[in-house]
């Protein structure tokens, strides 16, 4: 019995050392933690820590804006899709002829003023050869604004008149072209297109006069019975040479091409 007593005397004695000595240690200062002192003004909330740098209260979020701010918004994120999606129809149509019956030519070239850009000389299905001219032309709207008469003539000759009218070189067995091109004199295209009744054969000129703003692209597009499908996508500027910035891309479709 007093055993038992003592033993729980003991016990009871031994939480009571415990719980002084954890209610001494809960009113004694913590000193690892800084000393902050308040020093704002103008209603600002600046404190000094114990190295004596002062701080903003308000740089967490300031520099948490920054970060959102810096992350790509919805407006980014469908311009870069944007972009995505014209650079991959861009590589699809220039890979197009690597997979289907197409000709092609690509030109970036600069003329002067006065002068037309022929390019082509692929040969099409009947042995004739196909040339685009490309020839524009300065205007200024009713607005007063800037454009560019293009004027795009087609034509489909046969090798004589290829040969007879300085025109071979451009002739090729190539099915797709880049940089084939010649800039020609404009008086000189009116009298080489002027000449083609001489010539027998088939020959075929399609004209489209088109007015476009300047580094703007447009696209013109023609059709024939045949099932043959022309394309000419381009854009025409002003250069700082007093000339003309053509970029063009010409394109052929159709189960009646030439294959090689």
């Amino acid at each position: 019995m007093n055993r038992t007593y003592f033993s729980v005397g003991v016990v009871f004695l031994g939480l009571l050392f415990l719980g002084i000595a954890y209610l001494r240690h809960e009113g004694k200062p913590v000193s690892n933690l800084p000393s902050l002192e308040y020093s704002g003004s103008n209603g600002g909330s600046a404190f000094r820590g114990d190295s004596g740098q002062p701080f903003e209260a308000t740089t967490f979020v300031k520099e948490s804006r920054a970060k959102v701010l810096s992350l790509p918004g919805e407006r980014e994120i469908d311009s870069l899709r944007r972009q995505l999606e014209a650079t991959t129809k861009e590589l699809d149509r220039l890979s197009r002829p690597l997979n289907s019956n197409v000709l092609s030519s690509t030109v970036n070239a600069e003329i002067e003023k006065g002068e037309s850009l022929v390019s082509g000389g692929y040969q099409m299905s009947d042995g004739s050869y196909e040339l685009t001219f490309i020839t524009p032309k300065s205007i200024v709207l009713a607005d007063r604004g800037a454009a560019i008469e293009v004027n795009s003539r087609v034509i489909s000759i046969g090798d004589s008149f290829m040969k007879a009218n300085g025109l071979g070189t451009l002739a090729t067995n190539a099915r797709n072209t880049l940089q084939h091109a010649e800039a020609w004199q404009q008086d000189d295209v009116e009298a080489t297109l002027a000449s083609l009744p001489e010539y027998g054969g088939s020959s075929n000129v399609s004209e489209q006069r088109t007015t476009v703003l300047p580094s703007v692209p447009f696209q013109i597009t023609m059709g024939d019975p045949n099932g043959l499908y022309y394309t000419l996508d381009a854009t025409v500027e002003e250069s700082l040479n007093g000339g003309y910035l053509i970029q063009s891309r010409i394109e052929r479709s159709g189960d009646a091409l030439q294959s090689h």
